[in-house]
């Protein structure tokens, strides 16, 4: 028995026509649909940058490019099957399903193109002010022909659909250029800063400040395109009253910050006020006793974590936390504590392999500790001190190498740090800032740490990385006093603690602004430094002259010919007439410093510290200085 068996009718040719022109109409429809969902949220991003569409380049391009591909990327398969679906579940009678679909589209492309879907607090325009309300109303136009694209029913011929993209993207692209708030700084109107304190980290130990062995290459590396500051100085060689300063954008005299007391709670941090204007405030710092959190320094931030382990853990949280806060704008303060001299067998520890590398071949007897074994490390360089006592040179030599490698071991950490904000896409709009509280002396004035009030202790590295900075060194005078205010001013907000005395806190960017100019007079507003250290002035410093209070008394130093400071002037008839100057200033600043710290009265926080961590203070030579100058 045979089986009759009927072949399926081959495919009309019109069918196959008609089923060839709907593919490539739908295909063309996700296009027009892709490019109204891309596009503008390009645009958007341009509007918020200074140089808005009439310039496209740098930062604003690279930015804006990098949306619309993810953008397009996205968009045009998922438009193509919403499209291909809508299409085929089309019926005439089924028109409220099509309606429902339009209105989805246009929901979520609405969504999408407000950067509320995913996510961006940078870049969404908000409703906050009459130019956000009609980039919302031109986002939302754009939104609309997205989802009539959808709308099987809606046919337009091939030319009116491309003209109808031409004119929406024209329109479009013009409102949000003409209507979107763009703030006059060349980078995102809330960019994040990241501010990273490399405890006692001396600037001419880096390479990018002219030091000859390798011991910072991922710190050049990053870098590179910066503001680099050849003159600036910390308050204090204490990372208590420094990072207080640093934080607060005040002299020690004014913040009152010490070992009996923590911070006033009527005084704003730098974390405070960019808290209040929306920003996520985040700090890792190291579980050294003057990091501790009953000082003061945790007001103002969401998440202050202390962490004993070095720089690798710090920088593993720090990749936590960047992930944990998504796109939202944050201040994140870094602190690490590896380049501090140690107290365990020697004075500064490291990698194997930097001490491989950067520690010379040495003979001698001092291996970290005293002759007969009782202290070691730091301990024991400050019981030297303290006796005037010092090390062979070559012994001296030797740990100054042993500093190196610990520089050398915390760089590659940073270079970590530096990989995952490349790889984040973060530094399109964060701002790097890089210092330290206070360098450290290698017997340069007899003695070993950080103790004295010379430039081996004061001066401290300044690097700026801003999303459009370029290589520049500043020579302008500056200090920690005024990082706060300048990243207030980044931030694209008022700072709070800048006051009328030279001396006192400034943002940097206008110096950074006239830096090459001849005529600059803002040059001469910082015409003073003043260093403090409990109810005296200690050190002066003007653009090429330093008054230093040692056991020795004043002494005077030109800067230009003498930069690190061996050659005292302050007896030569020469002088004499700068000497008054400085004099001058100096009860004048003396006088202020009384009037605020009789000022501060009881309305400052007591605080304490056990015996144990007086003992690491004295063994650092923080306890008992000023008495001994005094």
């Amino acid at each position: 028995m045979t089986l009759d068996t009927e072949e399926p009718a081959p495919p009309k040719k019109n069918d196959l026509a008609d089923a060839h022109t709907q593919g490539r109409e739908g295909l063309i429809r996700a296009f027009a649909l892709s490019l109204l969902l891309s596009l503008p949220r390009a645009v958007l991003i341009l509007a918020r940058f200074d140089r808005g569409l009439l310039s496209v380049d740098g930062l604003a391009a690279q930015v804006a490019l990098q949306a619309f591909l993810e953008s397009f990327l996205v968009t045009l398969p998922v438009g193509f099957l919403v499209i291909h679906f809508a299409s085929r579940f089309w019926r005439p009678g089924r028109r409220w399903m099509s309606a429902a679909l339009v209105l989805l589209v246009f929901l979520l492309g609405f969504q999408f193109l407000t950067f509320q879907f995913p996510a961006s607090a940078l870049f969404d325009p908000g409703w906050q002010t009459r130019s956000a309300v009609f980039a919302q109303v031109g986002l939302g136009v754009c939104a609309l022909g997205a989802a009539l694209i959808t709308f099987p029913g809606f046919r337009l011929p091939l030319l009116a659909l491309l003209g109808f993209v031409g004119f929406g993207l024209l329109s479009g692209s013009a409102l949000f250029y003409l209507t979107s708030h763009r703030p006059s700084a060349a980078w995102p109107e809330k960019p994040s800063f990241i501010l990273i304190s490399l405890d006692t980290l001396r600037p001419d130990r880096l390479e990018s400040y002219g030091y000859t062995r390798p011991t910072s290459p991922n710190i050049d590396k990053f870098f590179a395109e910066s503001w680099k500051f050849d003159r600036a100085f910390a308050p204090q060689p204490f990372t208590l009253t420094s990072h207080a300063t640093m934080l607060t954008g005040l002299e020690p005299s004014a913040h009152g910050v010490s070992q009996e007391h923590s911070l006033s709670s009527n005084v704003p941090t730098l974390a405070s006020e960019m808290r209040a204007a929306g920003y996520a405030t985040m700090a890792i710092v190291d579980g050294c006793t003057f990091m501790d959190q009953r000082f003061g320094y945790a007001r103002g931030f969401e998440i202050y974590r202390q962490v004993v382990q070095n720089a690798e853990s710090k920088i593993e949280q720090v990749d936590e936390l960047l992930t944990a806060v998504g796109d939202r704008p944050f201040l994140l303060f870094l602190h690490c504590y590896d380049s501090h001299s140690d107290f365990h067998q020697l004075p500064y520890e490291a990698n194997p392999n930097h001490m491989d590398q950067l520690v010379r071949d040495y003979t001698g007897e001092f291996r970290g500790c005293s002759p007969d074994g009782s202290s070691c490390a730091s301990r024991y360089l400050q019981e030297l001190n303290q006796r005037g006592g010092v090390l062979p040179a070559e012994a001296a030599a030797w740990i100054s190498d042993c500093y190196d490698a610990g520089i050398a071991t915390m760089d590659e950490d940073m270079g970590e740090l530096f990989r995952i904000l490349e790889e984040s896409g973060r530094l399109e709009n964060t701002v790097v800032l890089l210092t330290s509280d206070h360098g450290e002396e290698f017997y340069e004035h007899g003695q070993s740490l950080h103790g004295q009030h010379f430039v081996e202790n004061l001066q401290v590295p300044l690097l700026v990385r801003t999303p459009d900075s370029d290589a520049r060194t500043v020579q302008t005078l500056t200090g920690l006093i005024d990082l706060a205010p300048s990243i207030l001013e980044m931030a694209g907000l008022e700072p709070t603690m800048s006051g009328d005395h030279p001396s006192e806190a400034r943002s940097f960017l206008p110096w950074v602004q006239n830096e090459a100019s001849d005529e600059n007079p803002l040059l001469e507003q910082r015409k003073y430094l003043v260093s403090e250290s409990g109810e005296s002035v200690r050190g002066i410093r003007t653009g090429s002259t330093a008054l230093v209070r040692s056991v020795r008394g004043w002494q005077l130093f030109d800067m230009e010919s003498d930069p690190k400071q061996l050659r005292d002037l302050s007896e030569l008839e020469e002088y004499s007439e700068l000497r008054a100057e400085l004099n001058g200033y100096l009860k004048e600043s003396e006088e202020r410093m009384r009037n605020r710290i009789a000022g501060r009265g009881t309305d400052q926080n007591r605080t304490s510290i056990n015996e144990a961590e007086r003992e690491q203070l004295e063994a650092l030579g923080y306890l008992g200085d000023d008495e001994t100058v005094q």
